[in-house]
């Protein structure tokens, strides 16, 4: 079976055992049906299980109601008044498409898309079309004498008058003349630099208008434009008796304290104006809706319970019902086996839950699972039990925000004052330490250097380095010379002597290092320097040193190896 990330998508059906997200979604669904309720609440944490126990009901009523979805922190940077709008506009429009120009026009006006505003309008003509329209005049009373000369030329045989002829003629072609004429000056230079009119002035008004508006729509969308548009939605003109209607606003308890409060008094607007039509499902967290509602002196929760009565609660999983369910988890993103690595997962994510996750949830488990796929893919697959040690990495450090060095420390070890009693994160770190040592076989330097090359996401032999001040300390203290020869040749030794220099004995570190191999002395000629230069400042400038005879012993043989001289020891 190939693994696959967990989705945030509702679950297709109820894995817990019980199948109490399924029995709420019927319950839910017998309040729907009854007409006396308009508003009801579906609380629980977030990643409770919510949108699963909404796709059930949607299930359960598909054929009765409509569900129109109204996602709160998709449209929340906006005007939610006119996103509820659009959406219920679009909802209805959906189920009921033969009258979409109805609802057009009421969305329309709801939002202010259509102005009706008196306008006056005080116009100047051009003399030029005044001239037009005159020589136009005359030309049709010429028409009429041209005709009648030209019949009694041709009829009668009767002589015409030249010059009147020909008057008439000109005004007859007046019009034409004055077009032609103007199409030849728009042809010159002058004339168009002038800016003067043109053929077009002549047939379309071209002028300076001026204007008077009064608007009488307010283009801000309110509660009353909200109310009316709602009103118009479920009129008996565009809704039929028998269409009803699930308006679901989710993700009431993701946006801003002052957009809950807005849309906390729009529910009530909407059940009262779509009352025979409509149903409003609001699944919230409790926690987080009374905390934005709240007002000095008044809880948050009284508001909730006003607006809210009818309010159903998402059950809390039971420990083995939530366990199950994680098992399946592993086995579809993890591993196929579920075996010791999910046991002892689980364990570590029931006593290090996060803070923000009351209760252990569907959301908090897959993305658990999922954070564990993706970080096991950037660490070495060395290690048999990686997965456990990758889950307790999440739990304390990523999801925790602590540091990991609270993890490499022995509990045991911890040196506390009398008298005090241990807190909760003490003894739950107490029961980790056990739980690691017993799944490791009290292998501390094999878990920890893991959990290191987890914390680095490297390889084991470079987060090594991070984890030699202790062993280096210890080393040198005790004058453990094969231990000392392991560790400074290691990958970050130089590092971690700088670090652990002022806390150890410099007489023990050169007696040591007398007795190191060559190989290893050459790895640690630097830090040979600073010793020598550390002793010159602090070994027996004020008060004359006891002797020590493995101290003047290391140092002879340093000196006939050629390490140190006296002029270096005394100069440095």
């Amino acid at each position: 079976m190939t693994l696959r990330l967990q989705t945030e998508s509702p679950a297709d059906q109820d894995m817990f055992r019980g199948s109490s997200h399924e029995k709420v979604a019927e319950n839910v669904a017998q309040i729907i049906r009854t007409p006396d309720v308009n508003i009801i609440g579906l609380e629980g944490e977030l990643g409770s299980g919510k949108s699963t126990i909404l796709k059930f009901l949607q299930k359960k009523l598909k054929d009765d109601f409509t569900f129109i979805n109204f996602d709160a922190e998709r449209y929340h940077h906006g005007s939610t008044k006119k996103a509820l709008i659009d959406v219920i506009h679009h909802g209805v429009s959906l189920q009921c498409p033969g009258s979409r120009d109805v609802l057009d026009k009421y969305k329309n006006l709801a939002l202010g898309n259509i102005v009706e505003y008196d306008k006056r309008v005080s116009s100047r003509l051009s003399w030029l079309t005044v001239v037009f329209i005159l020589l136009s005049l005359l030309s049709v009373q010429m028409l009429r004498y041209v005709l009648t000369d030209l019949n009694q030329y041709f009829t009668n045989k009767e002589s015409l008058l030249g010059w009147l002829f020909y008057v008439e003629v000109a005004a007859f072609l007046s019009p034409a003349i004055m077009v032609a004429g103007l199409a030849c000056l728009q042809n010159m230079e002058w004339y168009r630099k002038k800016g003067y009119s043109s053929i077009g002035d002549l047939f379309k008004r071209n002028s300076t208008d001026r204007i008077e508006e009064t608007w009488l729509v307010n283009k801000e969308v309110g509660a009353i434009e909200l109310a009316e548009a709602l009103q118009g939605f479920t009129s008996k003109e565009v809704i039929s008796h028998g269409d009803r209607f699930i308006l679901i606003i989710d993700n009431l308890d993701r946006i801003s304290a002052d957009k809950v409060k807005e849309l906390w008094s729009d529910m009530e607007l909407i059940a009262g104006a779509t009352h025979e039509h409509f149903r409003i499902v609001v699944p919230y967290s409790a926690r987080q809706v009374s905390a934005s509602l709240s007002v000095a002196g008044f809880s948050g929760r009284e508001f909730i319970a006003k607006r809210i009565p009818v309010s159903f609660q998402v059950p809390p999983l039971i420990s083995a019902g939530w366990q199950e369910a994680l098992r399946q988890y592993w086995k579809e993103t993890v591993n196929e086996d579920a075996g010791i690595a999910c046991r002892e997962a689980t364990v570590l994510l029931e006593r290090w839950k996060p803070s923000e996750y009351p209760r252990i949830t569907p959301r908090l488990m897959k993305k658990f699972v999922n954070d564990i796929h993706i970080l096991n893919l950037t660490v070495p697959a060395t290690e048999d039990h990686r997965h456990i040690l990758i889950a307790l990495y999440l739990l304390v450090v990523r999801y925790g925000e602590r540091d990991i060095k609270v993890l490499l420390r022995d509990p045991k070890a911890s040196q506390t004052e009398p008298g005090i009693a241990p807190d909760d994160f003490d003894e739950m770190l107490s029961l980790t330490y056990q739980q690691i040592s017993r799944i490791f076989n009290n292998d501390t330097e094999r878990w920890s250097e893991f959990l290191m090359s987890i914390h680095y996401q490297s390889t084991v032999e470079l987060a090594r380095s991070e984890l030699l001040d202790t062993p280096l300390k210890d080393a040198i203290g005790a004058i453990n010379i094969p231990r000392l020869e392991e560790l400074t040749a290691l990958w970050g030794f130089a590092e971690a002597w700088q670090r652990v220099a002022p806390h150890i004995q410099m007489r023990d570190w050169l007696v040591s290092y007398s007795r190191m191999d060559e190989k290893c002395q050459a790895l640690a000629e630097p830090q040979l320097k600073v010793a020598v230069q550390m002793l010159n400042q602090s070994y027996a400038v004020s008060l004359r040193e006891k002797n020590d005879e493995g101290f003047v012993l290391s140092l002879q043989k340093l000196m006939a190896d050629g390490r140190i001289s006296l002029g270096k020891v005394r100069t440095s």
